[in-house]
């Protein structure tokens, strides 16, 4: 979910900080998440290796509790009228591994995989912009 960062006065800069849930009844043990973004001048192609080029960080996640997954990028808002216009392309992944509250579990692993696909409003005015994104079918998965 994209928040709004200073940038100066008249422009903005955006977050992209996926939120990342728990839905189960007890708190997250163990739990690494890496998060990584590019924003490209082409489109992603479908066989796109999205590699998980960043360091694991540990969290935690309390039981049917969220987590805002810091490291997502961030976009100006000249990027996202670019994007808006069709001529660049961002996305925003990761996997978070983790054990469940109940004893002799295994590691459990979640991936997660979006693109931004449409931007309504004008990027220059955060009242009026809204970012969509779409799931990439090739990274996405939990168990």
């Amino acid at each position: 979910m994209p928040r709004e960062l200073p940038l100066q006065p008249g422009r903005y800069k955006y977050a992209v900080e996926p939120i990342i849930e728990n839905a189960g009844p007890t708190p997250t043990k163990e739990l690494t998440l890496v998060t990584c973004y590019e924003l490209r001048s082409t489109a992603f192609p479908d066989d796109y290796a999205f590699a998980l080029i960043a360091e694991p960080k540990g969290c935690f996640i309390g039981p049917k509790g969220t987590l805002i997954a810091i490291g997502g990028g961030e976009l100006t808002d000249d990027e996202l009228t670019e994007i808006q216009r069709g001529e660049r392309f961002f996305c925003v992944w990761g996997r978070a591994e983790y054990r469940d509250g109940f004893p002799d579990t295994p590691i459990h692993a979640a991936e997660f995989c979006r693109e931004i696909n449409a931007i309504a409003g004008n990027p220059r005015d955060p009242k009026t912009m809204r970012t969509y994104f779409f799931v990439r079918p090739n990274r996405n998965s939990a168990d």
